[in-house]
């Protein structure tokens, strides 16, 4: 079963915040600096480094609550959702407390509201101020005369190109004509390749075994043997279960936010959705920690073989023998008369074959000012005319045709 899933490694982690007022660094789940007691901040909190970064265990997990915060309104400070009445002062929760959120978009709102204050003065001071009269030189200055240049010389070559490969009608004087006629041959013929498939009537002459590191790539393959045990993953395995010696992992209302809920449907192998935007999706839970789910998108059964059982999967080249038509050659037949003819392949061997033919025919004579020119023409126009006749033509890109006879 090739199944491509999209995996979602969900943890838990703690942030840090540093106290404005000592410098003290402190983890997530502390409310007040633990050197000076004074309150952490809504926009305090941020996600550590990678390699400082504390996620939480299964054990951990069991009496995590991942709520947001509450704000007490009478000592300023932040309050676990685990609590009614604020630890500093006593002070009960009501239906009307300020949560983690609410503090964080009001404080947003009035930094946006100082911001267009700030911008609006700026803008009145500049406004008032009287303005100053510019000379020719403040106009002109080297970095627009270079932009004039630079422009002007591209609208130039711009009107060159399109005159260049616009039609021109040309009466001609026909004084010669120039043919060639090419035909390209195959030869049938043994050659020596490899790859991850054998062709059909390919003769095998060794295999590799390559690592296989591409999860994009579906060329590897799974044990017949390893059936079973794909499914240890699944709902009725007992080492996901939701037994009581695992209640880390289970569905009770305490812990319904980590369970294995509908919501969780991206462990179906139904699912064949895929958003680039999932990927390494963090999200503040407002408690001083951080939720963060890592997305992989990887074929099911390979990536639990290599999980469980270590396993390590190759991929396998073949090296073979194979005949084919293959480009040996080119024969040509040309001439500056008006009488072609294709090259000789009567010659050719049964292991030899026409692959393609080609041929060009060219009007050379010259115009009522005295110029030469020389284009192509199509079989039909050029030998439809004859040397000494007085023809207009429309050339285009080295190529003409008659537009009066």
């Amino acid at each position: 079963m090739h199944v491509k899933k999209h995996v979602r490694t969900h943890k838990i982690v703690e942030g840090k915040w540093t106290c404005t007022y000592c410098k003290e660094e402190n983890p997530g789940h502390e409310r007040n600096c633990k050197h000076c007691g004074a309150p952490r901040g809504v926009d305090d909190l941020k996600l550590p480094p990678e390699d400082e970064r504390k996620v939480l265990t299964e054990k951990e997990l069991e009496g995590f609550n991942p709520n947001q915060d509450w704000f007490c309104e009478n000592c300023k400070t932040l309050v676990s959702d685990s609590l009614t009445i604020c630890p500093n002062c006593s002070n009960p929760r009501t239906p009307e407390s300020p949560t983690y959120f609410d503090i964080k978009a009001e404080e947003k709102k009035k930094k946006e509201e100082k911001r267009k204050a700030e911008e609006l003065e700026r803008g009145n001071v500049k406004y008032n101020k009287p303005k100053a009269s510019k000379s020719l030189a403040d106009y002109f200055t080297a970095e627009k005369i270079f932009n004039i240049l630079k422009y002007g010389g591209i609208f130039a070559i711009i009107v060159l190109l399109i005159y260049a490969v616009s039609p021109k009608w040309i009466t001609l004087s026909v004084e010669s004509f120039e043919w060639e006629r090419h035909i390209t041959i195959e030869k049938f013929q043994t050659v020596q390749e490899s790859g991850y498939y054998l062709p059909e009537n390919a003769r095998l002459l060794n295999t590799i075994e390559e690592p296989d590191d591409d999860d994009d790539d579906d060329s590897w393959s799974i044990r017949e043997d390893d059936e079973e045990d794909n499914n240890w993953w699944s709902d009725s395995d007992n080492s996901s279960s939701n037994s009581d010696d695992n209640d880390s992992w289970s569905s009770s209302e305490d812990n319904d936010w980590w369970s294995s809920s509908d919501d969780d449907d991206w462990w179906s192998s139904s699912d064949d959705s895929w958003d680039s935007s999932d990927e390494d999706s963090i999200t503040d839970l407002g408690n001083g920690f951080y939720d963060i789910y890592d997305m992989i998108r990887i074929p099911v059964n390979r990536f639990y073989n290599k999980l469980r059982h270590n396993i390590t999967y190759n991929k396998t080249k073949y090296v073979y023998e194979i005949e084919k038509w293959l480009y040996d050659r080119t024969i040509t037949a040309e001439g500056n008369d008006h009488n072609p003819y294709w090259p000789k392949t009567s010659d050719l061997s049964k292991f030899e074959r026409i692959s393609t033919k080609t041929e060009r025919y060219y009007v050379i004579g010259t115009d009522p000012d005295g110029k030469e020119h020389k284009f192509s023409l199509s079989y039909s126009d050029w030998e439809s005319i004859e040397i000494g006749d007085e023809v207009e033509f429309e050339v285009s890109f080295g190529s003409g045709k008659i537009i009066n006879d």
